[in-house]
């Protein structure tokens, strides 16, 4: 059962594509091809933490904790209940006075995880079960050439490697593959970063992955 009659990929033995080469990948209809050109050296991209979705202002002892100067709309922040003025006392089970430690903490998290965040608001002392934000999803909204981007993947971090190319690609077409012009997979786009950036995971990863996965479906039948 299942799919029949289908293609298999064949997969480039190019290791990385040089930076201003070709490749051609398509839309999420599979409807219309794209071209476009790999922009930059291959890279890891580092892991970013979750966010709360904040914009922090004073701190310290005095004040006995960290001052929200503004919730962002739509942030994890403002679904938990977080509001401008209050302070913050605790996060995650450790008291804090400095923004640079409760940054810490809190990038220390992924997004979707939940962090227990205590607020002083007026004489109350209040607590909020934060579900962490995106960074990319909060904060990009500030950023004006983010603006102009559209629709981005909420993802772009915390890849091994990736393949840089600029195909105008919605996010809802990542999981498809890029192509050399001799239609040999070069990868597998995972993230539409901005208007000119998309991320692919390079065939030597993919391939890699996909081989521990047959092997591993292998050991259990």
């Amino acid at each position: 059962k299942g799919a029949k009659k289908l293609t298999p990929v064949s997969w480039s033995k190019e290791e990385e594509p040089g930076e201003g080469s070709w490749l051609v990948s398509a839309d999420y209809n599979l409807k219309r091809l794209k071209v476009g050109v790999v922009g930059a050296k291959g890279r890891p991209i580092d892991r970013v933490g979750g966010v709360i979705g904040v914009i922090l202002g004073q701190d310290g002892v005095d004040l006995g904790g960290i001052l929200i100067q503004q919730v962002m709309p739509r942030s994890a922040g403002a679904a938990a209940g977080l509001e401008k003025g209050d302070v913050v006392t605790n996060v995650g089970g450790q008291e804090v006075t400095d923004r640079e430690k409760m940054i810490e903490l809190v990038g220390s998290n992924d997004p979707g995880d939940v962090v227990v965040i205590k607020v002083k608001r007026g004489n109350s002392m209040l607590s909020f079960r934060v579900t962490l934000g995106h960074r990319s999803v909060v904060f990009d909204m500030m950023n004006r050439n983010a603006r102009m981007s559209g629709p981005v993947s909420k993802r772009k971090d915390n890849f091994p490697m990736i393949i840089q190319h600029d195909v105008s690609l919605p996010p809802n077409a990542m999981g498809g593959a890029v192509l050399d012009l001799n239609g040999k997979a070069l990868g597998i786009n995972v993230a539409r970063v901005d208007r000119v950036t998309t991320y692919a995971l390079p065939s030597q990863l993919v391939r890699v992955t996909l081989e521990k996965l047959r092997r591993s479906k292998h050991k259990s039948e």
